[in-house]
């Protein structure tokens, strides 16, 4: 029987959603006959249905004659995951061919008052966003001033682009890096680029990020640059070139062994030291390196959940633990704390975990919140670097996130946070200082990032590729991480077979992990450039029911893929997205979903103002309505002559009462208005 199955484990049906499948389960299994006394057996296999991630089938065993001699009802052939959980870094490579329109909108300069030189093809000068024309598209190019306050100067141009009433096909290039900046300034600098990769993740198309230097033949270059459809990208002396992650090979240069790392008799630092990641770093440090001396920092200190037991274990080891209620961010604290550290044991290795979280799309972020996330992240690692320079460290461990490298949606702040994380480890390299700046994927058993998101928002990282690290697998790398040269290192768990099955279904992949698909059609922007052309063909022969129907198919099948749901079945028309569990921040991704499959630039609240599956498809059979309808609205047929009244516009300021067909919002009052297929035969007072 063994050798019978054995051709069978390496049949694969390949799928370009769910790609390889292989044997599971089998059940109902029956034996007809004697097994044949030779090794020539032939299996006869059915398939008798599929699911999202499955295939279902029955196999009839036979000898060389055909005779059968086992059948198996029942096989589930279950869709294998490529994953691999490596270290991977960041190349700036040269851009490959232009994947983006070439935009012919007019570009125009805000001035700032930064150091900037204006770009090749800017053809006005603008005092600020607020002032820009909204009647027709514009590429506007924002230098933003190099200074501490980078990150909410980002957060402020950001929330005013969303906001004001520009054209849909305008597009804001926010300018990083120009001019001469000292240390600080260039690491704010790289906070506000985490920013606003969040702001391009939730609002495609309408943010490019652009680090320049001050040389004349980079700005001149910057319009090729930002026509090759990149979101991000680095120019210096004229060299566009943009990042791509990879992962590490054991032929890249290593530095020092791993038990360097960490002196014995040295005291380790480490903050967020009581938290879910400190408490399994404390106890990785003590067991596999061997430190005899910890320093926990934590908000609470020793009335922090846990913190007694953690000490307890850790002492029962023999080593000292140390358990200080402190903020990271306050100067003269942590150096009263690092004031106490004694002679006899110095500090030798800081490791920094800890970190908060408040999540809320770039519209709901306010300088407040962004604060919130910066002081015990970025802050910390500020004031951690400049009291510990002076000191004999062997080991300055940053614990980042990929949302800095990524811009995650939802986390502007947080990327914020860790950018300048992974731009501190930069530039103490370049001084000559230890540091190492991790830029973690998902912790499972609810540790890291992890740990603070719902259900929902974990599996929305897993749908983009990124699966949860075991604890004992990411302190294996976390380890091996300790011998590289790199300063930034991202240990990730990466799901390729999930990033093929976006790029084969249109779905858009972060340009950060491009090269991680392994797939030619993964060169190509996004298989969805013909899907809004192959949407108008169906829609352009249908009856005005029929074309609603497949706009409700097309919003429920969007929003099953958002929330993880297998299939359109649990996406009702008649609930409201909130009721299906959508968010700000889902109801984003909807949002963005909708406009690759349409064509549209949707805004922002557009779920909001269409609240259920149905009123949704409703407005896009609106807005995707045969041309010829389009330019002749309903209001327009009755003549003044015949009516009576003039021939003006109409603008719906605001409503306060209710009307009748489900009617909620003046977009649906307008459409009830102008839609020639619905009369208005009595409308009760």
């Amino acid at each position: 029987l063994d050798a019978a199955l054995h051709p069978l484990l390496h049949t694969t049906l390949n799928n370009p959603t769910t790609g390889t499948h292989l044997p599971f389960t089998f059940t109902g299994i029956s034996l007809l006959a004697d097994p044949p006394e030779t090794d020539e057996v032939r299996a006869h296999i059915r398939v008798t249905g599929r699911d999202s991630d499955s295939v279902h089938g029955q196999i009839v065993l036979t000898d060389a004659e055909g005779t059968p001699f086992v059948r198996i009802d029942g096989v589930d052939l279950r869709a294998s995951r490529v994953t691999d959980s490596a270290l991977h870094t960041v190349d700036w490579v040269e851009p490959g061919e232009q994947q983006g329109e070439r935009n012919a909108t007019q570009w125009v300069l805000i001035e700032t008052g930064a150091v900037h030189l204006a770009p090749a093809r800017a053809q006005a000068v603008h005092p600020d966003l607020t002032s820009l024309p909204t009647t027709e598209p514009v590429t506007a190019v924002l230098p933003l001033a190099p200074s501490a306050n980078a990150p909410h100067a980002a957060l402020d141009a950001v929330r005013t682009w969303v906001f004001a009433p520009h054209h849909a096909e305008s597009r804001l290039v926010v300018v990083t890096g120009s001019g001469d900046q000292d240390a600080q300034e260039g690491l704010s600098s790289a906070a506000a680029r985490g920013l606003l990769l969040s702001a391009v993740t939730e609002h495609p198309g309408r943010f490019v990020v652009a680090d320049l230097d001050a040389d004349p033949l980079s700005w001149q270059a910057l319009p090729e640059a930002v026509a090759g459809g990149e979101p991000q990208v680095r120019i210096r002396a004229g060299r566009v070139s943009v990042p791509r992650l990879r992962p590490v090979t054991q032929a890249d240069e290593t530095t020092a062994p791993v038990s360097a790392a960490f002196d014995p008799d040295g005291t380790v630092l480490v903050t967020g030291g009581t938290g879910r990641l400190g408490s399994l770093l404390a106890r990785h440090l003590v067991e596999r390196h061997g430190v005899r001396h910890l320093l926990l920092l934590s908000r609470q200190g020793t009335a922090a959940p846990g913190a007694g037991e953690l000490t307890a274990e850790l002492e029962a080891t023999g080593a000292r633990v140390t358990v200080v209620a402190c903020d990271a961010a306050d100067r003269e604290a942590l150096g009263a704390v690092l004031a106490d550290v004694p002679d006899s044991h110095p500090l030798t290795g800081v490791v920094h975990t800890a970190g908060v979280l408040d999540d809320g799309v770039v519209e709901q972020l306010t300088p407040e919140r962004l604060d919130r996330v910066l002081r015990p992240k970025a802050d910390a690692a500020r004031v951690l670097d400049e009291l510990t320079r002076d000191l004999d460290l062997r080991a300055f461990v940053l614990y980042s996130s990929v949302s800095g490298l990524v811009g995650a949606a939802g986390q502007g702040n947080y990327a914020a946070a860790n950018a300048y994380l992974d731009a501190l480890a930069e530039h103490r390299r370049a001084l000559g200082l230890p540091a190492t700046s991790l830029a973690w994927g998902l912790w499972g058993g609810g540790g890291g990032m992890a740990g603070a998101l719902g259900t929902q928002d974990v599996a929305r990282f897993a749908q983009e590729g990124i699966a949860p690290l075991d604890p004992d697998e990411a302190l294996a790398l976390f380890d091996a991480a300790l011998s590289r040269h790199e300063a930034l290192l991202s240990p990730l768990r990466l799901d390729r077979t999930t990033l093929r099955a976006r790029v084969e279904a249109g779905d858009p992949v972060p340009r950060l992990l491009r090269g991680m698909v392994g797939t030619a059609s993964a060169a190509r922007p996004s298989a969805s450039g013909d899907e809004p052309s192959a949407l108008a063909e169906r829609l352009s022969g249908g009856s005005p029911a029929e074309r609603r129907r497949i706009l409700t198919d097309l919003v429920r099948t969007r929003a099953a893929s958002v929330l993880g749901f297998p299939d359109r079945g649990g996406i009702t028309t008649d609930r409201t997205f909130k009721e299906l569990g959508f968010d700000s921040l889902t109801s984003v991704e909807l949002r963005n979903r909708l406009n690759s499959a349409t064509g549209l630039r949707l805004p922002a609240p557009v779920i909001f103002d269409h609240p259920t599956p149905e009123s949704l498809a409703n407005h896009l059979a609106g807005l995707l309505q045969p041309k010829e309808r389009a330019q002749a609205p309903a209001l327009a047929r009755v003549s003044a002559s015949q009516s009576g009244v003039r021939d003006d516009l109409i603008a719906v300021v605001g409503i306060g009462c209710r009307f009748p067909g489900g009617i909620t919002t003046p977009g649906g009052l307008w459409r009830l208005l102008v839609d020639e297929e619905h009369a208005i035969t009595d409308f009760p007072t």
